[in-house]
């Protein structure tokens, strides 16, 4: 009998513990993940209301505004992984609207932010994120974001911006909305995003980007310091864009050169017609361009130290041959100098003439036959 009741009672703690625990409304979890259905969930989501405190949140089925403090009961978590994130996937109208101060409260903490065809028709800010200043990696998949600001990501150190498959309907961002990012950046994705232009200075402070991808734009041309500052770059994704193959472009066949960077995928020429179809490396001869391009780097290529070291051994060679025929003149004047013994021996001499002269050894010049 006392073990019945013991066994009741655990029975009815443990139920009970679930009660008070529960996910809130239109949530569910799973050790640290939290689903929350847009249409059903009751924001502020707070920890008290999870049994573990979720490190991603996933919020599915958003179509309409993300409402102020949506997450501002929610506390770091203890997953050891070191990664926190919240995505959101978008459905209906896709429509996304980020209230101000959405991500306010103690939500510092999230490393990633990421959204899936969503359709941000106001465009994203600096205000839109404000909230989450640890934000180091920014992805979205489809969907439509209208334009960035400059000051988008200001005051971040961002790992990585990967957006694939995201129109952004301006074709283009403003100069310095990457720079402003931080220097640590190591990745950039901007694939299939409809750019028709990317402006002068865009990548500047981007020291640390090793992989680079603008495929499948509407690209034609790219401005000759475009990518200056990428001294780390090892890969470049540069294919299925509407090139303009002139000489304005030609640029870029010597740059990979010079660089050593590897192209994923060729620059293959749209216009003009004679060469649509054709890839930039194999027309820019039949371009006439001139290739005096300069281009900055702090570290010096193969080319670079060759040329150098080359000319300093030529240098050394030229003032080894200059300093022979230096010493060579030298001795042959001093020779020329010495008095002929063997002319007159028998012919006495003068007292004023009386001077002992000892011949330098030829082999042997003394310091006076140099100075």
């Amino acid at each position: 009998m006392l073990c019945f009741e013991l066994v009741i009672s655990s029975v009815c703690l443990l139920f009970c513990f679930s009660i008070c625990n529960a996910a809130p409304t239109g949530c569910t979890e799973a050790g640290f993940y939290a689903t929350c259905d847009f249409a059903a969930w009751s924001p502020p989501l707070a920890s008290s209301d999870f049994t573990t405190t979720p490190c991603y949140i996933i919020l599915n089925n958003v179509d309409g505004t993300l409402p102020a403090n949506a997450f501002s009961g929610l506390s770091d978590c203890a997953d050891p992984s070191g990664q926190r994130s919240i995505a959101i996937t978008c459905a209906g109208s896709n429509a996304l609207v980020i209230a101000t101060d959405a991500f306010a409260g103690t939500m510092t903490w999230i490393t990633e932010l990421s959204l899936t065809n969503c359709i941000i028709s106001a465009g994203l800010s600096s205000s839109d994120i404000s909230g989450l200043s640890g934000l180091v990696d920014f992805l979205t998949s489809g969907g439509t974001i209208a334009s960035f600001a400059s000051t988008t990501f200001s005051g971040l150190s961002m790992n990585s911006i990967a957006m694939s498959g995201t129109t952004i309907t301006a074709q283009t961002f403003p100069s310095g909305f990457l720079e402003n990012a931080g220097s640590a950046m190591t990745k950039i994705t901007l694939d299939n995003c409809g750019l028709t232009s990317i402006p002068s200075g865009a990548f500047d402070g981007k020291t640390a980007v090793t992989a680079l991808n603008i495929a499948n734009n509407q690209l034609t041309t790219l401005a000759t310091d475009a990518l200056d500052s990428m001294v780390s770059l090892n890969t470049l994704s540069i294919t299925g864009n509407q090139w303009a193959c002139t000489c304005d472009i030609s640029f870029l066949v010597q740059w990979v050169r010079y660089t050593g960077v590897t192209l994923d995928g060729d620059i293959t020429c749209t216009t003009p017609a004679t060469y649509n179809g054709k890839t930039l490396n194999k027309v820019t001869f039949a371009l006439g361009c001139e290739t005096t391009t300069t281009f900055t780097s702090s570290e010096e290529s193969t080319w670079d130290k060759t040329l150098k070291y080359g000319t300093a051994v030529i240098a050394t060679i030229g003032l080894g041959i200059a300093t022979a025929a230096l010493v060579s003149h030298c001795c042959m004047m001093q020779k020329m100098a010495q008095p002929n013994n063997t002319s007159n021996p028998t012919k006495p001499k003068s007292k004023q003439s009386k001077v002992s002269v000892t011949p330098a050894k030829i082999n042997e010049p003394t310091r006076n036959s140099f100075f």
